[in-house]
């Protein structure tokens, strides 16, 4: 379950991160009720501080010592905690802003494709000449190092 939502809060994040893509914005949660961009940024900082680099409450550990009947010291205890996942509110929380975002990512890409279909449809003797599209992963861990070119 840990993982799962782990997944879910990093992917989430990532599309209002900056880098090397176009990213989203929180104004696309304006026209929601209550607090959406305060959710927002919870979710935002449970994966910060939480997930990418665990420096809250959500994770403790305390260490005692165990006492025996007459006093003495007869023993190393400790408690830890780990916060598995949200609260089913919060999950549901997190895919309706989920939802939210990935409508906006198609509004925004219908157009696009559109545009690009009339194109292709007015110039059908080109067609024959583009390069068959393909993604092949290459390069095993110097891959996973080095940045992905950018496509124009």
């Amino acid at each position: 379950m840990r993982s799962l939502w782990a997944s879910a809060l990093v992917s989430y994040v990532r599309c209002f991160s900056s880098g090397r893509r176009t990213r989203l914005e929180t104004s696309i949660y304006i026209h929601l009720p209550g607090d959406p961009v305060g959710t927002h940024q919870y979710f935002k900082d449970t994966r910060d501080k939480h997930i990418a680099h665990p420096v809250n409450a959500f994770e403790d550990v305390r260490v005692g010592i165990a006492i025996g009947e007459s006093g003495e010291a007869i023993g190393v205890g400790h408690l830890a905690s780990l916060r598995i996942c949200d609260s089913v509110e919060g999950v549901s929380q997190l895919g309706t802003l989920s939802s939210v975002a990935m409508q906006h990512v198609l509004n925004i890409i219908k157009p696009l494709e559109e545009a690009i279909l009339d194109r292709a449809k007015s110039s059908p003797d080109q067609l024959t000449s583009l390069k068959q599209l393909c993604i092949q992963p290459q390069g095993g861990g110097d891959a996973a190092r080095t940045p992905r070119a950018m496509h124009g």
